[in-house]
């Protein structure tokens, strides 16, 4: 089952959100995946 592309707003606002968090991602990605550490999620509560 695919997943449906995001409507056009919607797709311009998860590109801010990742564009804006870029670093951290990746940091987070490397910790995780890499170097097996546990890693704590975060919750985003405000707008970009």
């Amino acid at each position: 089952m695919r997943a449906k592309p995001l409507p056009a707003p919607k797709l311009k606002e998860a590109q801010k959100v990742v564009e804006h968090y870029a670093q951290d991602i990746v940091n987070k990605w490397t910790d995780f995946f890499v170097l097996k550490k546990k890693i704590k999620s975060l919750k985003i509560t405000r707008r970009l």
